[in-house]
């Protein structure tokens, strides 16, 4: 298992993939950076310029894209006081007061060493749950899958209030129309 490790890392660390990460990162940096442009947004102007491309590269470009957002949308929220993300709404409520103080790079500051420990910490721990989580999920066939679906739309269902079978009523429409 970890030699599987060691040899993604190997071709992720190869020239031509470091450059469609930057590539990514780069246009993570602006779609964040742009308020009220998100994750979403930025995913679907790349997909179909990613669309042709090898499997390997076009993911390292969409994971160079996603991975900036909730650290560059902190420049609008802070400077402007415009929440680019939902990552940033706590960021305009202490950062933005700071700004008009004159306090913004201050603010910036310490939201990008936030930032900076919440990622590196996340990553560690979702690299170490990958190894205990794999035999799990590979023990999981169609039956357990069918059950977790059933069971995420039931809880969305009853999240409607009051009336829960208006609630499953909508989230299986909305499901069965999506496919």
């Amino acid at each position: 298992m970890v030699d599987i490790f060691f040899s993604a890392l190997t071709q992720l660390l190869e020239p031509y993939h470091l450059l469609f990460l930057f590539t990514g990162v780069m246009l993570g940096m602006v779609v964040g950076i742009l308020p009220g442009l998100g994750g979403i947004a930025g995913l679907s102007v790349l997909l179909p310029f990613v669309f042709g491309m090898d499997a390997s590269n076009a993911l390292a470009m969409m994971i160079g894209l996603i991975a900036p957002l909730s650290t560059s949308d902190t420049f609008p929220s802070v400077l402007m006081g415009i929440p680019g993300t939902a990552a940033s709404q706590a960021t305009v409520v202490d950062g933005f007061p700071m700004a008009k103080k004159g306090e913004g790079a201050r603010a910036l500051g310490a939201a990008f060493i936030a930032s900076m420990f919440g990622g590196l910490f996340g990553a560690f721990i979702l690299t170490i749950s990958v190894f205990a989580a794999r035999p799990i999920i590979l023990a999981m066939g169609f039956g357990e899958q069918l059950l977790l679906v059933i069971l995420a739309l039931s809880m969305i269902g009853m999240l409607a209030g009051t009336s829960a079978l208006k609630g499953l009523a909508t989230c299986c429409s909305r499901t069965t129309s999506q496919s």
